[in-house]
């Protein structure tokens, strides 16, 4: 019987990848109030990286072999 691949949702795009390509970007909960500084933790695939406006950094890179 074969093994399964791990797999994870993006919180941007909601397409499902392999959980070893994936990023953590961390994103703010209330976006729209200015003076909330709460953030959270969420997946990410590479290609919405691009959209720099929805989250304020990355916390984890994929790990690569």
């Amino acid at each position: 019987m074969a093994r399964q691949v791990s797999t994870t949702v993006c919180t941007n795009c909601l397409d499902e990848f392999v959980t070893k390509e994936m990023y953590t970007v961390s994103r703010k909960m209330r976006r729209h109030d200015e003076n909330n500084k709460d953030e959270y933790y969420a997946p990410y695939c590479e290609d919405c990286l691009e959209d720099k406006e929805s989250y304020l950094i990355i916390i984890n890179k994929p790990i690569v072999k």
